[in-house]
């Protein structure tokens, strides 16, 4: 349940504004849902204690600033005196509240350097104008900014899995689907990051020397067995590097199949519900064998959530299932990065305004300039790495740019992606890369 809207002003510059405000809000929230000085306090109450008991059933403070504010302010601090307004600011700013400055008939907001020190972040916050030939229509915007900044914090007033659980569960499952696939498409950089070490470790491998290349007579026999060494090694790297190719094509699998079933509920038929079951069954195979040792919880949940969710597409489409391994792939405490964590909160928002899951699946995964700096970094180096050994992977670095981006995709081609024929899977991943795109031409 929010807290009060806290109306803070001074009588001496915006008293019949802030009571018409005041009058607004109840009739929105309630008298319970407001609190102004004049209207709650009554004989016998200590002011100090009533402000900041009020304050503290509040989490949202409206900083009233009329055309006489800065001036009133001044003429108290030359005095040495208190000011109560920038004490309650002060107090809100402190408990992290929601603050909303409220310019009456155009005033200005004060400059930083003329505020006392403990308040002068109250010229960050994002300001709304009320002015009386417009007041209707000023509110409704104040009560617009309201909700929403409410919202805002308690999106990202989530910080873990049960969390997440517990504002999933009240969603269509369509929005657990759609969670789930964007969080594992958010952390296959590192999920991947396998594949990205060992072709780097192939391309700075420095070669035997010539006369070790040659075969045959003249060799000592140390230099012979260091030259057997040198083959032995390269043998078992090319034979790890072939099976991170292979984990790496069942993980887009499995991505991709999450994808397009999040991507609209009429997707979802019986072929797709079989090959997600199946793309699940791989994943749930890799996850002990990926070396996750370099990489984070976040990456390991994004891999689980492709496989367990498959499982509530397998017959009745339910939401606690779905939910709870949403909740585990978008977890907010194993996030990469703090820029993860807004990708997430910006997704639930997003969500809340629009209340499509299909439509949150088709956006860009990052908020406009919110890609953090490791996920570009690292998609970068997986794209050149997959490209360096075989081309074929193009059709999944150029997906998976896709998906990024936002871009618009075609139902029926994502759908032959994801029903490509079992016996075709079970190829070696530059066989079924080929397939792939001849399908797709």
């Amino acid at each position: 349940m929010a807290g009060k809207v806290f109306i803070s002003y001074r009588r001496d510059d915006v008293k019949a504004d802030a009571q018409n405000i005041y009058n607004t809000l109840v009739d929105k929230y309630g008298t319970a849902g407001v609190f102004m000085d004049v209207r709650d306090l009554s004989g016998g109450h200590v002011f100090d204690e009533v402000i900041l008991d009020a304050l503290s059933q509040s989490d949202v403070l409206l900083a009233v600033i009329g055309p006489n504010w800065m001036n009133l302010l001044s003429t108290r601090m030359a005095a040495g005196g208190s000011d109560l307004m920038c004490e309650e600011i002060a107090t809100a700013l402190k408990r992290r509240m929601i603050i909303i400055p409220v310019l009456i008939e155009r005033s200005p907001l004060p400059a930083a350097d003329s505020l006392p020190d403990d308040i002068r972040a109250l010229v960050k916050r994002q300001a709304e104008e009320v002015r009386f030939r417009y007041f209707e229509r000023d509110m409704e915007n104040v009560v617009a900014a309201i909700d929403a900044r409410r919202k805002e914090k308690k999106l990202k007033a989530i910080k873990n899995e049960e969390q997440l659980w517990v504002w999933l569960k009240e969603r269509p499952i369509e929005l657990s689907r759609a969670i789930a696939a964007r969080s594992a498409l958010r952390a296959l950089p590192w999920t991947c990051g396998t594949m990205e070490r060992l072709i780097q470790k192939r391309a700075q491998a420095t070669p035997p020397p010539a006369t070790l290349q040659q075969a045959g007579q003249g060799l000592s026999q140390a230099d012979q067995d260091y030259r057997q060494a040198m083959q032995n090694y390269e043998a078992i790297e090319e034979a790890a590097l072939e099976m991170a190719d292979d984990r790496l094509l069942k993980v887009f699998r499995g991505t991709a199949t999450a994808w397009f079933a999040a991507a609209g509920s009429s997707h979802v038929t019986e072929e797709i519900k079989a090959a997600a079951l199946a793309a699940g069954r791989d994943i749930e195979a890799l996850s002990l064998s990926l070396d996750m040792r370099v990489s984070v919880p976040a990456h390991n949940a994004a891999i689980t959530v492709v496989a367990d969710t498959a499982r509530t597409r397998t017959s009745t489409l339910h939401l606690d299932p779905a939910g709870r391994y949403a909740a585990k792939a978008g977890d907010p405490s194993f996030c990469a990065s703090d820029a993860t964590a807004t990708g997430l909160a910006a997704d639930l928002e997003w969500f809340d305004w629009r209340q499509s899951g299909p439509t949150l699946t088709a956006r860009p995964l990052w908020p406009a300039g919110a890609a953090p700096e490791d996920w570009v970094s690292r998609s970068q180096r997986l794209r050149t790495a997959l490209l360096t050994i075989d081309p074929t992977w193009e059709v999944w670095t150029k997906w998976y740019d896709d998906r990024a981006r936002g871009a618009p995709f075609d139902v029926e081609t994502e759908r032959k992606r994801v029903l490509v024929p079992a016996e075709v899977w079970r190829q070696p991943p530059a066989s079924v890369n080929t397939y792939i795109a001849k399908l797709l031409k």
